[in-house]
């Protein structure tokens, strides 16, 4: 489910990497830092 989810956010949101240990903690490292950006 959760991975669905995340799935979906990247597609929405433009970012299209391949999977992997490193590539998704980037990604969340990116999500956190517009997060904080913006909020």
């Amino acid at each position: 489910m959760v991975r669905a989810a995340e799935a979906d956010v990247r597609g929405s949101l433009g970012w299209v990497d391949e999977w992997g240990p490193t590539t998704e903690r980037r990604w969340w490292e990116r999500f956190l830092e517009m997060v904080r950006r913006d909020g």
